[in-house]
């Protein structure tokens, strides 16, 4: 019982630690790309999802930021609401565009739902879809 109970404790608090935005700048060495990566995770993730990829990118050269979100906790449409705020707290500077984004699953909905709302936004480049539910899904 004990372990049980300790198990579902590290696995609230590692949840809870992975909800937020994330920067991985390129590190010394390597040449940015003066080019922002945004990546977001899909239904049932966190951040730690995407750390590896962040991590590669950012290797080799561009800035990556991660947008973590509680994926079951809320409707698409208030999720694709809350990334206005989450994209304008993330402070891209000018001369880190354009913006690209990387998404799985879920996270491929939320963002095209965002993008939706800012078509002619010119700060916004490609979109890389991983497993996106774009046909509808019982889960996402």
């Amino acid at each position: 019982m004990k372990i049980r109970l300790i198990t579902a404790y590290l696995i609230l608090l590692t949840s809870l630690l992975t909800v937020g935005c994330y920067h991985f700048p390129p590190p010394k060495g390597v040449t940015p790309k003066e080019e922002t990566v945004v990546l977001v995770h899909g239904l049932f993730d966190t951040v730690a999802s995407m750390r590896q990829m962040a991590k590669g990118l950012s290797g080799v050269g561009y800035d990556v930021r991660v947008i973590g979100y509680w994926s079951t906790r809320s409707r698409i449409r208030e999720h694709i609401k809350d990334f206005d705020e989450r994209i304008a707290k993330l402070d891209i500077k000018p001369e880190l565009e354009p913006i690209h984004f990387v998404t799985h699953s879920m996270g491929g909905i939320i963002i095209r739902g965002y993008l939706m709302n800012h078509p002619n936004d010119p700060r916004f480049g490609r979109i890389v879809n991983i497993a996106p539910p774009h046909q509808g899904s019982e889960w996402a």
